[in-house]
């Protein structure tokens, strides 16, 4: 594994380089898609810029969660900080997407369906730049590749997930391109997400850990696997109140009518009972001049 390449005196990341080809995919995935969703050129690049940069604020905010639970569950024991970690863009970007629905008037279920090939392009992409920056490396293996940190052979876990996460993605894309309406919005990313974490739950029994307490965290599960199997039951839920509701545009997870709704409640003028009882009295008076006209009337009659 080599994490730098060189060229004359400057040395560029291929771990970096990894992410940029990433979003470069993903770019190049909206772009096959956008007449599907009827979205114009300047908003896919919008889209693929904020759609990254929220989920590199999920992957900072999960490396925060990662060193308090470890340092919690070993006693105050020093867990290092990695800065980033890849599983926090996955949870905690349909949290971040709603800014995105709500500033940009799109709907969340659509938008989330047009993002979600890319997303999951960006984590394969970042996956295999864990294999060539030598970082989330799996067991000892003489059968392996070499480990710089380690300096011995290990297993390529990062390569397999990988491979696993290029081929959700592309069933998302087959989804995307040939969907039907049994296929609703809204449902591609947690798809997505059940296939993804379905193979990780496997991948992380081939995966070296450092601490014993990331090694059984919970119920003999690794710490990732805990949060692959709470991933899978939010992704399950996500689905079942998607197609328990039988009016399509009263879904719930739809992130642009709730913000409608919020601000047209915020919106409504008070109600005011004193000029209710002024208008009744207006129509009382209005009667009243009115019978009034027609008595005078009669009289000239006569």
């Amino acid at each position: 594994m080599y994490p730098y390449i060189y060229i004359g005196e400057k040395s560029i990341s291929l771990y970096d380089t990894m992410y940029l080809v990433g979003i470069i995919g993903m770019f190049a995935v909206c772009l096959l898609s956008r007449k599907k969703y009827k979205t114009n050129l300047l908003r896919s690049v919008i889209y693929t810029v904020v759609t990254f940069a929220f989920g590199v604020m999920g992957a900072k905010l999960m490396s925060k969660i990662y060193v308090a639970s470890l340092t919690a569950a070993s006693s105050g024991e020093y867990v290092p900080d990695s800065g980033v970690c890849i599983f926090g863009a996955l949870m905690f970007l349909p949290v971040f997407m709603i800014i995105l629905a709500v500033l940009s008037g799109e709907k969340y279920r659509k938008l989330m369906d047009y993002m979600t090939p890319g997303i999951f392009f960006i984590l394969a992409c970042a996956k295999f730049g864990c294999l060539l920056g030598g970082c989330c490396y799996g067991i000892a293996d003489e059968n392996g590749v070499y480990n710089r940190h380690l300096d011995y052979l290990v297993f390529p876990v990062q390569l397999y997930e990988s491979l696993c996460t290029l081929a959700v993605t592309a069933i998302l894309a087959v989804i995307t391109f040939k969907r039907n309406k049994k296929i609703r919005y809204g449902a591609l990313y947690p798809i997505g997400t059940i296939l993804y974490c379905s193979a990780r739950i496997v991948w992380e029994n081939f995966r070296y850990y450092e601490y014993d307490c990331e090694k059984n965290f919970f119920l003999g599960l690794t710490y990732w696997q805990c949060w692959a199997v709470t991933a899978i039951i939010i992704s399950v839920v996500w689905l079942i109140v998607l197609y328990s509701v039988k009016s399509y545009e009263l879904c719930p997870l739809d992130a642009e009518n709730i913000f409608e709704n919020f601000i047209n409640k915020l919106s409504e003028p008070p109600k005011k009972t004193g000029n209710k009882s002024k208008k009744k009295t207006n129509k009382k008076h209005d009667s009243k001049n009115s019978n009034n006209i027609k008595s005078n009337k009669d009289k000239k009659m006569q």
